[in-house]
């Protein structure tokens, strides 16, 4: 997986600290069809979850994946992966 080091690091990071909720945020670039991109940053957030499940011991049902659509600032085929950290007594519904 492209990126595996950082994803480690934030994977190291969910399973040493606690945490209320996780949130991945997949962004995509600038250009295409927004059902295809959509369904595409989906499918990019799920891969990262199942990634940090996998490979790190955590509660898992704290670990949500979200779309952040369309970025207008960015290039034509760049997209992004973020993991937003929130501390614990928070929770996200999904």
């Amino acid at each position: 997986m492209k990126n595996e080091k950082s994803l480690d690091e934030a994977g190291r990071y969910l399973e040493h600290y606690p945490f209320g909720a996780a949130v991945i945020v997949a962004g995509g670039g600038a250009t295409g069809d927004s059902a295809t991109v959509h369904t595409l940053l989906e499918a990019r957030a799920a891969v990262v979850r199942e990634y940090l499940v996998e490979h790190f011991k955590m509660d898992d049902s704290r670990l949500k994946t979200m779309d952040a659509g369309k970025n207008q600032n960015a290039g034509s085929d760049t997209g992004t992966i973020d993991v937003m950290i929130y501390p614990t007594g928070v929770s996200i519904k999904k």
